[in-house]
């Protein structure tokens, strides 16, 4: 099974003409020009507001591009809002001096955006080309449309956080109601650039600009198997790049020179938007953390001695190649919030999952951020993340990354980590609650499948469920027409009132306890820790669980997990506290707030700061 990274929603459809290469790193032709990345969404203003983006083809660009000539403007299509039935959305081209409130200035042209193909470019060619030389001044290139969210969204962006040095590439404008004058802003910390472009013709256009963005290597190989190695490309010079070579090197084999084709061609600023898959001979390797490295030697066929142009980027894991081995346990941490309104998506996900998840192999870990269920001893996983919602997987980031918490991306993984197989197996030997102390003390044990010499360590987590109520914001609600759609909450309120699950309290040690595992592993060996954690956060004992994990401290990856409710602790006594007087408020079993409990169904009640399972 193959798993692919999701770096963007939707494929690219640039259109160069190209001649024979100059040299091994420029050549003679066509491409189009700006500063955002692949397209990922698009976005409207309100109905009836006119709204517009653009790129400014600066001085630097000017230089850059000296002898050539713009001849189009390149602008992805917009997208149908649900229930559309439009195939067109009309448009007007600029080029403009300045952006400046009243565009008075800038010469324009009509287009039509074909709704069938969202996010697809489409070249608007110029009335007449422009020469690139020193007298042409700085320009401003974009486009601007009467928006009408019933219709479409228009402005297609990049949605990747872009530091002030990436260039002036994410303008945004819209004309004041009041004033009827233009007002323009960069937003690339919200929603990443624009993706505006300009088709240049030139001759010695940069070439052969290469680098490995990420990569997909599974943490396990079944030994005398192939090792499938996945690895994403972006383009950052102006040609096509049809085929590459990579150098492959395991553990202490000889390397391997291996060369792929590319299934659709990749253009400047471009990057794959799914994974170039090859298998790669381990040589019989056996062993835990064996290395893995991947090197980009070769573009088109050209070998990198001779092409000065290449951007170096390797990519290095590691991999466990043994027989035997234990059931392998999933753990998704997702750093979520009440104040993120797209953090639904994760909560929806988890609740599937929960279904999905038949043999109790996925642990998800709400890691609450900036609201009142965060945990500060879990702060450091905020370190791998730049947007919520965010999920790591066995905090395997060469692998996965840190990706959108989908029910599709959790449930391709978890089918995926199945199929492998764990080094070590963690339990639970006794779990105990000391009221006085305030902390559940645990006894650890693991055993592992082969002896290895390395550095493992246990890390303790403590989980509440049904932590609340609080309000969760909710994007998807049809008070922002966003035409998003959600199970549930595309029907629901810009605030929905719930109870948590899978909350993390606290962790003992988000990197693992040092030295809590022996450096030196003797195959079919227990060795034992007592760790514990504070519950001073807990509402409930009653609703917590202890995950324990063990934590390749060498690669950070979490090698496996359990999880063991605190009731099974000795010294647990749920006394069923007398319900006061307060009015009662029920959830159903995904924590979600019920108006109008039906008859025969299982709910949640919550009254005062007692919470119970009742039947109606």
């Amino acid at each position: 099974m193959k798993f692919y990274k999701i770096l963007a929603a939707a494929v690219l459809g640039m259109s160069t003409s190209m001649t024979a290469m100059a040299d091994s790193s420029t050549y003679s032709g066509s491409t189009l020009y700006g500063y955002g990345y692949t397209p990922y969404m698009t976005v409207s203003y309100d109905t009836g507001v006119r709204g517009g983006a653009a790129m400014q083809f600066t001085a630097s660009d000017i230089s850059a591009f000296k002898g050539g000539k713009i001849t189009a403007i390149a602008v992805p299509n917009g997208s149908p809002v649900k229930g559309s039935t439009a195939t067109e959305m009309p448009i007007t081209l600029f080029v403009a001096n300045a952006l400046d409130a009243t565009l008075t200035d800038a010469v324009t042209f009509e287009g039509v955006m074909d709704l069938t193909k969202p996010l697809e470019y489409v070249e608007y060619t110029l009335p007449e080309p422009i020469e690139i030389n020193d007298a042409m001044t700085p320009l401003y290139f974009g486009f601007q449309v009467v928006c009408d969210t019933k219709v479409a969204n228009p402005i297609a962006v990049d949605y990747n956080y872009h530091p002030e040095t990436d260039g002036p590439g994410d303008w945004f404008g819209e004309v004041n109601s009041k004033t009827g004058k233009w007002e323009w802003a960069q937003l690339r910390e919200q929603i990443g650039m624009n993706c505006v472009r300009v088709k240049i013709e030139a001759d010695n256009l940069k070439a052969n600009n290469v680098q490995i963005m990420e990569g997909n290597l599974p943490a396990y190989v079944a030994p005398g198997e192939p090792l499938e190695f996945g690895v994403y490309l972006s383009n950052a010079a102006f040609n096509t790049v049809n085929s590459v070579t990579f150098k492959c090197t395991v553990g202490t084999n000889e390397p391997v020179m291996i060369t792929k084709e590319l299934e659709s061609p990749l253009y400047y600023n471009q990057f794959t938007l799914s994974p170039m898959y090859f298998d790669i001979d381990c040589g019989g390797l056996e062993g835990a953390d064996i290395p893995v490295k991947i090197e980009l030697s070769g573009v088109n066929e050209e070998n990198a001695k001779n092409n000065a142009a290449y951007i170096y980027k390797n990519y290095s894991n590691n991999v466990h190649s043994f027989s035997g081995g234990y059931d392998k346990t999933m753990v998704a941490e997702i750093a979520t919030g009440t104040w993120c309104g797209y953090c639904p998506r994760g909560i929806v996900a988890v609740e599937k999952m929960a279904e999905y998840d038949t043999e109790g192999r996925f642990i998800p870990i709400a890691v609450h951020g900036d609201d009142p269920m965060s945990a500060t001893s879990y702060n450091s996983l905020m370190s791998y993340i730049s947007v919520y919602p965010s999920v790591l997987i066995n905090r395997n980031t060469k692998s996965y990354g840190a990706q959108d918490p989908s029910f599709e991306l959790l449930k391709e993984v978890y089918d995926l980590e199945k199929g492998y197989r764990a080094i070590v197996k963690p339990e639970v030997k006794n779990i105990e609650f000391n009221a006085e102390t305030k902390k559940v003390n645990v006894e650890a044990s693991a055993e592992f499948a082969i002896g290895v010499t390395g550095d493992y360590a246990f890390a303790y987590v403590l989980l509440e469920d049904e932590v609340g109520p609080y309000s969760q914001t909710n994007h998807y609600a049809p008070a922002y027409d966003s035409g998003m759609e959600l199970e549930w909450w595309d029907q629901q309120g810009p605030s929905v009132s719930m109870l948590y699950n899978s909350v993390a309290r606290y962790i003992y040690s988000f990197n693992g306890v040092k030295n809590s595992i022996p450096a030196t592993i003797e195959a079919g060996q227990s060795y034992t820790h007592n760790g514990a954690v504070a519950t001073n956060a807990v509402s409930n004992i009653d609703n917590c669980s202890v995950v324990l994990m063990v934590i390749n401290r060498k690669t950070g990856r979490i090698e496996n997990a359990v999880k063991v409710p605190v009731t099974d602790a000795a010294g647990i006594e749920s006394v069923e506290a007398e319900l006061n007087n307060e009015k009662a408020v029920y959830f159903d079993l995904q924590g979600r707030q019920v108006a109008a409990p039906q008859d025969g169904q299982i709910y949640i009640e919550r009254r005062g700061s007692e919470t119970r399972k009742v039947r109606f």
